[in-house]
């Protein structure tokens, strides 16, 4: 087995949830991510910083079409959060992005596993907040766990995903409503 190491992340370390995400990102060509439910408001990435990655495969639990289109107007109609938007809307058209619903599924906690160019799998487990405050008072938590036994992770993955149903069409069509309507 090869070796292993971790990092912990809170909500009062050096390293911010965010720039952790955005360095284990800028490594992976495959992206594998299970969140309970779509916050727009919570992602933070650029374009660039998912250069390397070729898929990013979002499996959730719950989703409301009525929320995520308000969240995505109120995103769009601010020009200093519009361009997080834009980011997943040109993931999603170059299909680089691809997101599943499994709404008779349960894990805990969220996690995502990141696959380099050489099959390194990298875990990221815990609390999935881009932005500070995190929205809870107590402590938010992750850790990251390099190499090892995260690609066991990946194949639960996998089985998760393969029981979850497309809504890639679904956002889009959900993400040019609300174009329209700014």
């Amino acid at each position: 087995m090869p070796p292993t190491h971790s990092q912990l992340i809170h909500d009062r370390s050096r390293g911010s949830f965010r720039s952790v995400y955005s360095d284990l990102a800028r490594e992976a060509r495959h992206i594998d991510a299970a969140v309970d439910r779509i916050r727009l408001s919570g992602i933070d990435l650029a374009y660039e910083e998912l250069a390397s990655v070729q898929e990013l495969r979002v499996l959730i639990t719950e989703i409301n079409a009525a929320t995520l289109k308000f969240e995505a107007e109120a995103m769009l109609a601010d020009p200093e959060r519009s361009q997080n938007l834009r980011v997943v809307m040109r993931l999603l058209a170059e299909e680089r992005l691809r997101v599943r619903c499994a709404p008779l599924l349960d894990w805990a906690p969220n996690f995502s596993v990141f696959v380099d160019g050489q099959g390194r799998c990298d875990l990221l487990l815990g609390v999935h907040w881009f932005q500070i405050p995190y929205p809870s008072r107590g402590p938010a938590l992750a850790v990251v766990y390099r190499g090892g036994q995260a690609d066991g992770v990946r194949a639960r993955f996998q089985e998760m995903w393969d029981l979850a149903h497309d809504i890639g069409p679904a956002l889009r069509g959900v993400f040019e409503a609300a174009e329209r309507a700014t």
